[in-house]
């Protein structure tokens, strides 16, 4: 309604466009959006599509941002037989131990999913690798529902809503509690335990992941992180910047408490120690970690870090997941360029200085440091650095895992 500012991202404006196949967005699932408070009709319409659904779906990212939110995401998720995957995700959305927690890739559902909740998410699923149901009923419930700061965000849905995810996740539980029927209440009921079928199947192949220890240099990313959520208790704060073991920390580091586990919320790689100096300052009766890859460690200005760590008493564990280089941008250049000269030369631009010892770094602030190759010594250094942890020190655990 007036003048525009227009902005496309590169990757479109440099590429060829075959005019013929170009279509125009259906006005209908690109609407406009205000923001208001919980609409009694709105919710109840919403109740309804949800109650009436054969295969609902909830994808989030932050609304776990808000620790009342993950338990609100379980009660819907059981009570209508809703399953809920986080993508891209930063914060814990719903506890780990729910049956109707599907994981981190939604796009294995999103084809059968005859409704839809996108809850606090940027990006719910990769377009090019997803298929979606298209006769689904999508319904966006976001603190950002235009996404203002993103030049372009084209997921289709039917219905936007902008507002607080727990005043509206809270008003949609009464909602269907209200039109819940036995037979609708039967139908949840086997969707759930197909869900939590579905879901000890994908711990168990998750622990087998976790079995072998790796080899000396050479440590299996999963079974250190399984060690390290062995040693830690329900309330230490996990931060997660393991960029392509992520995943990895995701996976193994088992959480169940809202605000326990943590992503990257803004800015860029680097950020992860600075934010459990913060965390700590916030919450100084809890332990806070952070998993970061090498070069993450890098860009974090490490010697700065543990400095202030020290003047300012504030003790930190980070663990260092070593691959020597950026496997990011060997896989990014394996996906743009799958036969070009990089994979026939194996060469990459992505290995970093060989045999760094990151563990000095942190003893030259006064920090606990230590190398960690012998598969036999993974349990046993983890329990040292917890102890200088909780006596006041940071500590610096430089794992050498597979190279990328």
């Amino acid at each position: 309604m007036g003048p525009a500012y227009l902005m496309l991202p590169r990757e479109i404006l440099a590429s060829e466009c075959d005019y013929a196949r170009a279509r125009p967005y259906s006005p209908g699932r690109h609407s406009a959006v205000k923001r208001s408070g919980v609409v009694r009709e709105v919710v109840e319409n919403v109740a309804r599509r949800l109650v009436a659904a054969n295969e609902p779906l909830l994808v989030t990212a932050y609304a776990g941002r808000q620790t009342s939110t993950p338990g609100l995401i379980d009660r819907l998720a059981q009570l209508a037989g809703v399953r809920v995957c986080e993508f891209n995700t930063v914060h814990l959305n719903i506890s780990r131990d729910s049956p109707c927690f599907g994981g981190y890739q939604p796009s294995q559902f999103a084809e059968t999913a005859d409704f839809g909740l996108l809850v606090d998410v940027d990006v719910p699923w990769v377009p090019k690798t997803t298929r979606v149901n298209p006769d689904a009923f999508w319904v966006q419930i976001d603190v950002d529902a235009i996404k203002q700061n993103l030049p372009m965000w084209n997921f289709a849905t039917d219905l936007r809503i902008e507002g607080d995810s727990a005043e509206w996740l809270t008003a949609l539980i009464d909602a269907v509690q209200g039109l819940a029927t036995p037979a609708f209440t039967a139908r949840a009921a086997r969707r759930v335990e197909k869900m939590a079928t579905m879901r000890a199947e994908h711990i168990r192949v998750i622990a087998e992941m976790a079995r072998h220890p790796g080899v000396p240099g050479a440590l299996n990313p999963h079974y250190i992180c399984a060690a390290l959520g062995r040693a830690i208790n329900i309330e230490d704060v996990v931060i997660n910047e393991a960029i392509r073991n992520a995943p990895v920390v995701f996976e193994q580091i088992h959480r169940t408490r809202p605000g326990t586990l943590l992503g990257l919320s803004g800015g860029g790689l680097g950020y992860s120690g600075g934010m459990a100096l913060g965390y700590k300052l916030a919450q100084r009766h809890r332990r806070v970690l952070h998993v970061v890859g090498d070069g993450s460690f890098y860009f974090g200005n490490p010697s700065s870090l543990y400095a202030v760590s020290r003047q300012y008493g504030l003790p930190i564990f980070s663990i260092v997941l070593d691959n020597g280089g950026w496997a990011a941008v060997k896989e990014a250049t394996l996906r743009m360029y799958p036969d070009g000269d990089a994979r026939r030369s194996n060469v990459f631009q992505s290995e970093l200085a060989p045999d760094p010892n990151f563990a000095r770094i942190a003893e030259a602030a006064g920090a606990y440091g230590e190398q960690l190759i012998e598969p036999d010594e993974v349990e046993p250094a983890i329990v040292r650095c917890l102890t200088a942890l909780d006596r006041g020190r940071s500590a610096v655990l430089h794992v050498r895992v597979a190279h990328l």
